[in-house]
């Protein structure tokens, strides 16, 4: 669920007879948050603090999509514009939240944004020309911070200090001119609503690998947001949108690319050039990926193999099973003997309007070579953004370890929670650290600190995804989204069908989630109907 939506269902569960958590604490948690974070967020949409809104909410309905107590946008006064910005090298302190007071985050950051001089009636605020910039960040043990600081040319850390470095970048930026002011803390409220209520501008799409901060320069306050330019929005120079319908649009064809490049009128050499620089694949490639694609939908809706592989231009039963294989890294004899479900996700999710497909096959043995991500359970951290952080780069302790995996299908990576030994004196305690890392073949060194070669048993599996051909612009939504619906829903309810001896597990293979549940075996008396 998108920023809005979380507050609504909040809302609505506040209001709800049978609201069950008393904090906010707790609804983070019942939205895969990080606490402080969540706060935080919660404080920029309602216009009155969570102990007020517990009171109230049951005696207000929503009315024409207006929330009781949202905070009211003043578009009028707000700028917005496109820039881009050099690296900044920020140095500053952490502010110490504590739990409960996240409304206190805006008066701080207001404060520090003034520079103040004491005197003798005692702080008096002073204006200055130097642009001050607050940002949530995660620290080395990926605690959720509030850091504010000021761009500076690297010198020495003083004690307390840290120094964070925002990459060059494009921004998407709402501005607020101190003229249009009434009070700095709420104008940091009103931004932080208008950017998480808004989409990116056509060609654009927000950056999941870079921070968004507000900054105050003395006169005007602002939040960038990072962006990037949509490879499909510049594909308009190339006609590139074309290209991709009319291979879509005659997939069933022979398709070749020197038939393609004269049919758009391109070089062989330039076309696979330009074709290659915006989508990241050659065109082969991409044929290729789509018909294996509309073959499994083909197979999930009952269709015989071989008639979905010779309609996609496979001529042969094994050709179609060593791509099939290749592609998805199960065997094509497994797939077609799996059972396809829909689970209606409002059942476990209200505010989630898609619907998540779960399929039910046996898959065979494999390894994966995993990296501690998430150090100890007990962590308050935004599991979801670590993931995808941590999805598109290699851990530095694995860069120059020899494994054996598919480059072409770099992110084929599993992620699980794993179980650790730790000696303690004595004693010898469990700990649970959630690891990620790439599918391997074989391995001949996986020495490392947080580094473990993780062995999923093969069996009987149910498989979650989402009916999106790629999950990629909606990545920590999904995983918040199976959080909630396979691991406090499904799985909840299916307990006696769960065989908990063996690892749950998310992969990520191409820009897709899936969800692993292993299973009782399909073959045992009366769970062929699972």
């Amino acid at each position: 669920m998108d920023y809005i939506n979380i507050m609504k269902d909040l809302y609505q569960y506040l209001s709800g007879p049978e609201k069950k958590c008393d904090s906010l604490v707790e609804l983070a948690g019942r939205y895969t948050y990080e606490p402080h974070y969540f706060g935080w967020l919660f404080c920029s949409f309602f216009s009155i603090p969570f102990d007020q809104l517990k009171e109230k909410a049951g005696h207000y309905k929503i009315e024409e999509d207006r929330i009781p107590f949202e905070r009211i946008i003043n578009d009028s006064c707000i700028e917005k514009c496109h820039l881009k910005r050099k690296k900044l090298v920020l140095t500053g302190k952490c502010m110490e939240i504590p739990t409960g007071q996240e409304e206190k985050t805006y008066k701080r950051t207001a404060d520090v944004f003034f520079k103040y001089q004491q005197t003798n009636s005692g702080k008096k605020f002073k204006e200055d020309k130097i642009e001050r910039i607050a940002l949530w960040i995660r620290d080395d043990k990926y605690h959720f911070r509030y850091f504010v600081g000021t761009e500076t040319d690297g010198e020495q850390l003083r004690k307390g200090q840290l120094r964070v470095v925002l990459p060059e970048s494009d921004y998407m930026v709402w501005r607020v001119n101190q003229n249009e002011m009434a009070d700095l803390a709420e104008s940091c409220k009103m931004l932080v609503k208008k950017r998480y209520s808004s989409q990116p501008e056509n060609g654009y799409f927000f950056r999941k690998d870079s921070y968004p901060f507000l900054a105050y320069d003395g006169c005007t306050l602002s939040l960038y947001m990072p962006v990037e330019a949509d490879k499909k929005g510049k594909t308009k120079t190339y006609h590139l949108d074309a290209w991709i319908d009319y291979i879509n649009d005659h997939i069933r064809d022979n398709l070749t690319v020197e038939g393609l490049a004269s049919e758009f009128g391109y070089s062989v050499q330039h076309f696979r050039h330009i074709f290659s620089l915006y989508y990241g694949m050659t065109a082969s490639d991409y044929i290729r990926k789509k018909r294996l694609q509309l073959i499994s939908e083909s197979i999930q809706k009952g269709k015989d193999v071989s008639a979905a592989a010779q309609e996609y231009g496979f001529q042969s039963y094994q050709g179609v099973a060593r791509a099939f294989e290749k592609e998805f890294h199960i065997p094509l004899s497994q797939y077609k003997k799996a059972e396809f479900l829909v689970v209606d996700l409002n059942r476990y999710y209200s505010m989630y309007k898609e619907q998540l497909q779960v399929s039910f096959m046996e898959i065979n043995e494999f390894s994966a070579v995993c990296h501690t991500v998430i150090p100890d359970i007990q962590e308050e951290v935004d599991l979801p953004a670590q993931i995808n952080y941590w999805l598109h780069r290699e851990f530095p302790c694995v860069k120059n370890k020899r494994l054996n995996y598919n480059r072409e299908k770099k992110e084929d990576k599993i992620a699980l929670w794993h179980s650790v030994e730790k000696q303690r004196g004595d004693l010898t305690e469990i700990y649970y650290e959630y690891v990620l890392g790439p599918i391997v073949d074989h391995t001949d060194e996986i020495e490392g600190e947080g580094l473990y070669m993780i062995r999923i048993e093969g069996g009987s599996y149910a498989v979650f995804q989402t009916e999106r051909e790629s999950d990629r612009e909606n990545m920590e939504d999904t995983i918040r989204m199976f959080a909630r619906c396979v691991y406090f829903g499904w799985i909840q309810e299916n307990m006696e069908k769960v065989d908990f001896n063996r690892y749950t597990f998310e992969r990520y293979l191409n820009d897709k989630i899936f969800v692993y549940v292993p299973v009782h075996s399909l073959k045992k008396k009366g769970e062929e109907n699972l």
